[in-house]
């Protein structure tokens, strides 16, 4: 089942979505597990359970009902640089990703056994090497 999360836009229009779908397994009561990383959406990650309602024809969440423990980073290749070789290495070291809508983009998931400080330094050596550029979705531990 595909689930609608708002977005919030910058000034600049970034993200340029005003709404993301993620997949989702309805688990009942009105609560879905999402199966997908969100490319936009910040505060959720793979696992976690949502809330959702009926708007119009599509479902659409509402709040966030528990947390999974997963962590979410979005990773943007710089200039002439490819998302190839960020993706391979986060999948080495047991992360999932996921192709973003945005060409060069990959959002990645980052399960609980994997030390999140591990793929930050990865991400920032990455950033000062103007290779590519990342933000953090969530982090499982609350640290940002």
């Amino acid at each position: 089942m595909l689930l609608h999360i708002k977005l919030r836009q910058d000034g600049s229009g970034y993200p340029p979505f005003s709404a993301e779908e993620v997949e989702a397994t309805e688990i009942g009561d009105h609560r879905f597990r999402l199966e997908t990383v969100p490319s936009f959406a910040f505060g959720l990650a793979r696992g976690d359970v949502v809330r959702a309602a009926h708007y119009g024809a599509e479902m659409w969440i509402e709040e966030l009902v528990e947390p999974s423990g997963h962590s979410t980073v979005r990773v943007i290749a710089l200039g002439s640089n490819s998302i190839d070789a960020p993706e391979k290495a986060l999948q080495d070291i047991a992360c999932s990703t996921f192709k973003s809508p945005i060409d060069g983009m990959i959002a990645v998931d980052v399960p609980p056994p994997v030390d999140f400080d591990l793929v930050r330094s990865y991400l920032v050596t990455g950033r000062e090497e103007s290779k590519w550029d990342f933000d953090v979705g969530v982090r499982a531990d609350g640290r940002g």
